[in-house]
């Protein structure tokens, strides 16, 4: 997905280029008139065109690897890995990315050389600017496609912030604020009936709960048969307390008794009783085991995925993994008092804990990767484009300058004037918004199928990003056209 960004943010920039170049054209008619009286061969002046054009790219390529080691560390940080830039001293690829650069540099600049090598001498030094050949609809159908880059990418950022949110706002069915856990190793597993018998009597614990998977998102798989019905089940290997503990919701039955039931009780969740097709489903036995209840629904992992059948087995007393929940009153006190019982039973072992929501969040780095470099694609996109937009109003600003300047003589306003200059772009930014529209909605609703429990395209997302491109574009325009209106007619009617 970021390489075909990355691909389009490079595009804005070379219609920026091409766009920029047959816009200020005339500034280099009497040059190309001159030189082609002179001998000058088309050929040789396209030659001149490409070797300019090549060298920017050459440099912009420069000026982007230092820019790179300045802020890979950043980059790596937010993608949470480390890319080795060690490969671009291997000759082959290094050739490569030479060849790729000039490539650039080529596609770039082969219309703008074209554009002005076709002038006419004769045309050029008499008229000082070739009316047939102005360009106008193509730097136009390039300004709208920049825009409409702009857009669906502000669209994408909006809808991923949007999707997070939700994930963040989303009841998960149990408590994952107060709860903190950690692994035992199989040496410190001998004294897991002491460590927990001194947790639960800590005044700053509310509860304590083993279980067998190690963090959010992993599981067991079992399957199962009953009636002649087979499935496959997700599997919590857990112990009585971990229904209290996880503030989980017994819709029909009860909770396991301690030690009595260890080996011959299960408990399902309302998606394992649904797809089995169960009635009654408390007292069911399946393998020799009872069903003592039912819990509610709730995510034990990701809401990429739907709540699937969830199999609830009280095996043994306790397990590796210890679930902690604790008073939220004054958080560092619990946590200390934790250290000092977990250092007091273990000494030669060390508490790597970690908190149940940051667990359950960490599910998501992806998301929020994706949703941070958008973000930063976006603001590319939008300066790369008023860029351009900036030069385009220039060019225009300077080819009616004495239009402007006869309009304030004869009364017009600086408001009149800013409206005769912005009319024409705030039209390209109107087609620019219907073009994006439909493929922002398109690419952001395929996107979201990876979730199964997911937030819509609300019409106020594509109305912000659309109006910020305008807000934008509009200031863009206004910083040029202000200017120009609060020039002295004078001024513009001397100009030239």
């Amino acid at each position: 997905i970021f390489l075909v960004v990355a691909f389009f943010v490079l595009c804005l920039a070379l219609f920026n280029f091409i766009n920029l170049s047959t816009a200020t054209a005339s500034v280099r008619f009497k040059e190309v008139g001159i030189r082609k009286v002179l001998g000058s061969s088309r050929t040789q002046l396209l030659k001149q065109f490409l070797f300019e054009s090549i060298f920017l790219s050459l440099s912009a390529s420069f000026i982007a690897l230092l820019l790179v080691g300045l802020t890979k560390a950043k980059f790596f940080q937010i993608i949470g890995k480390h890319i080795d830039f060690s490969y671009l001293v291997n000759p082959a690829l290094l050739a490569l990315f030479i060849l790729f650069i000039i490539l650039i540099g080529f596609i770039s600049g082969i219309y703008p050389a074209l554009f002005l090598s076709s002038f006419q001498p004769a045309a050029v030094l008499k008229e000082g600017e070739m009316k047939g050949a102005k360009g106008g609809f193509f730097r136009r159908v390039m300004a709208v496609v920049q825009f409409a880059v702009s857009v669906v990418l502000i669209i994408g950022t909006l809808t991923v912030g949007n999707q997070l949110k939700f994930i963040q706002n989303k009841d998960l069915g149990f408590n994952q604020n107060q709860i903190l856990w950690f692994e035992l190793n199989d040496t410190s597993m001998r004294h897991a009936g002491v460590l927990k018998q001194r947790l639960v009597s800590d005044p700053n614990v509310l509860s304590v709960a083993t279980t067998n998977f190690t963090k959010p998102g992993i599981w067991s798989k079992w399957n199962l048969e009953w009636q002649e019905k087979q499935m496959d089940v997700n599997v919590f290997l857990v112990e009585p307390d971990y229904i209290k503990t996880m503030g989980l919701e017994i819709v029909e039955g009860r909770n396991f008794l301690i030690r009595s039931e260890k080996g011959r009780a299960f408990m399902f969740n309302e998606s394992a009783v649904k797809e089995f097709g169960m009635e009654s489903p408390v007292g069911e036995m399946i393998g020799g085991s009872s069903l003592v209840g039912v819990v509610k629904d709730f995510h034990y992992r990701s809401l990429h995925h739907e709540i699937g059948p969830l199999l609830l087995v009280y095996e043994q007393d306790f397990y590796k993994i210890f679930n902690v929940k604790i008073s939220m009153d004054n958080v560092d006190v619990a946590i200390q008092s934790i250290l000092s019982i977990f250092k007091d039973v273990l000494p030669e072992a060390t508490l790597d804990y970690h908190f149940y929501d940051e667990s359950f969040d960490a599910l998501y780095h992806r998301e929020k990767n994706f949703e941070q470099l958008f973000a930063y694609f976006s603001l590319f996109a939008i300066f790369i484009a008023c860029m351009g937009l900036f030069g385009l109003v220039s060019f225009l600003v300077e080819k009616r300058t004495k239009e402007i300047g006869i309009r304030k003589i004869l009364g017009a306003s600086v408001v009149n004037m800013l409206f005769l200059l912005s009319k024409e772009f705030m039209k390209w930014l109107l087609l620019a918004n219907l073009i994006a529209w439909p493929i922002a909605y398109y690419a952001m609703h395929k996107w979201l199928q990876n979730f199964a429990y997911r937030t819509g395209l609300h019409l106020w997302i594509f109305i912000a990003a659309s109006l910020s491109v305008v807000v934008i574009a509009f200031l863009t325009i206004s910083s040029k056209a202000v200017k120009a209106a609060y020039t002295y007619p004078v001024d513009s009617l001397r100009y030239e």
